[in-house]
């Protein structure tokens, strides 16, 4: 019986693993984390969210970034997708690509959870990943610098980001030679709890009703 209750135990503290909060694939990284290996990660599998290109330029740097957001069919989060391109009309190497805000408290967390690394191909690897310090731990930065960093003509591997996050919007990635091509990108976002959903429900009726009985009144 006892070993039955062992089973049932072990049995349980697996099932509060599958389901716990934690969703990064290895180590997470943490505010003010530098230098740090990048996980290598498989071909993030799930929904496509939202996907663009955004293209931009400053100085001796041209650069096309193709961006996705995944609804990951492992964890249940998201993921954040980036291929980094140095067009061929760049003089100048890639040293440095970050996303920012990524601090948002995505689950009742903050700052977010975040495991950040690339998907191995035959393109440029990234050396380190990092998360600098301060209270939100904002931005993710990918570093680039065996080879001279990403040249004139090449990409990125593609660069991941594992979040917590159940929802995002629209923010900004950037590339950095020295100088920063600043583009659009995406980030997590909070979700309104349902109770915050149910308070702004009910404040919209009672604005109705308002509406309604002044108008009545008016008429009267």
């Amino acid at each position: 019986m006892s070993s039955l209750r062992r089973m049932g135990t072990a049995l349980a503290i697996l099932i509060g693993l599958s389901f716990g909060a934690t969703p990064a694939k290895a180590i997470l990284l943490n505010v003010g984390d530098l230098n740090q290996s990048p996980d290598v990660f498989g071909t993030p599998a799930g929904v496509v969210q939202a996907s663009q290109t955004v293209n931009g330029s400053v100085g001796g740097l041209s650069i096309s970034i193709f961006e996705q957001v995944i609804l990951d069919s492992g964890t249940g989060h998201l993921d954040f997708v980036y291929t980094v391109t140095n067009l061929a009309a760049s003089t100048n190497a890639v040293e440095r690509f970050t996303v920012s805000n990524f601090g948002t408290g995505a689950t009742g967390t903050n700052p977010n959870q975040v495991d950040a690394g690339y998907v191995s191909n035959t393109n440029v690897k990234p050396d380190t990943v990092d998360r600098p310090g301060g209270s939100s731990g904002d931005v993710i930065g990918w570093n680039f610098s065996t080879g001279g960093g990403i040249l004139h003509g090449q990409s990125s591997d593609v660069l991941v980001v594992k979040t917590n996050a159940d929802a995002f919007t629209a923010g900004f990635t950037s590339t950095i030679d020295g100088q920063a091509v600043n583009l659009a990108g995406y980030q997590p976002t909070v979700v309104p709890e349902p109770s915050s959903l149910a308070i702004a429900g009910l404040g919209a009726l009672g604005m109705i009703g308002y509406g309604l009985r002044r108008r009545k009144a008016l008429g009267a």
